[in-house]
Formats: C-alpha cells, sequence, structure tokens
C-alpha cells in the first residue's frame, strides 16, 4: 500500500484529485469492514472516499459496472470474474453515463469519515 499512498501525495501535490465512492451492503461483512478501515488509511494521504449504501441508490445505477473515470474523458470499466477477482479494464464509450453516474455519487454519498455502519 506504500507504493499507492506514495503515488496519492504525489499525485495530489501535482493539483490531481482522487475520488471514489464505495457502494457498500448493511450488514456490513467482515470483509468490508477490513477493506474501509484500508481506505480510511489511503484518505490520509490525499484520496477523498465516499460512501453510499445499497438502499440508496438510484435503481438506474443499479447495473452500472466498477468504472474509473479519468479527467472527464476516459471511462474504463473495471473487469471481474464471476468470483469476482479482477481481471483488468477496458475502455468504455459511455463518457455521459459515467458522468451522469459521478455527479449522481458524490453528491449522494458521505465521507467515509462520517459513515457509521448500521451494526
Amino acid at each position: 500500500m506504500q507504493g499507492w499512498w506514495e503515488f496519492l501525495e504525489l499525485k495530489q501535490k501535482e493539483g490531481v484529485k482522487t475520488e471514489r465512492v464505495r457502494l457498500v451492503r448493511e450488514p456490513l461483512s467482515d470483509y468490508v469492514r477490513w477493506e474501509l478501515e484500508i481506505h480510511k488509511q489511503s484518505m490520509q494521504h490525499g484520496d477523498d472516499i465516499r460512501v453510499l449504501t445499497a438502499e440508496k441508490i438510484n435503481s438506474s445505477l443499479e447495473a452500472l459496472q466498477d468504472f474509473w473515470l479519468i479527467d472527464e474523458h476516459t471511462v474504463l470499466k473495471m473487469q471481474y470474474s464471476p468470483a469476482g477477482e479482477y481481471h483488468g479494464f477496458s475502455a468504455s464509450p459511455e463518457m455521459q453515463v459515467a458522468l451522469d453516474a459521478k455527479n449522481y455519487l458524490l453528491s449522494n454519498s458521505i465521507s467515509l469519515s462520517d459513515f457509521k455502519p448500521s451494526k
């Protein structure tokens, strides 16, 4: 993780903003609890991580794949196996879908530092 944190710090010094929204389903699994603790450490290095609970997700976004939106001009969709293993990414032409999703997700989520799991 140290390499990622150094990358975040460098990008922050260059004026790059990193934002992400983590969709969570409650009650949280032990793995998700662990993951959120790691994300809290990333926040100390400049990563803006937000949380949105599943019940607050807009139904039109439920089928949306995990994606990265880079500088609002490149969309990369993450590829996973049925078991959830990461298999890389592919470029996507769905810019407007990604921009609309970004706006919805950022405006309806809360900072991870403010998130209090229900159980």
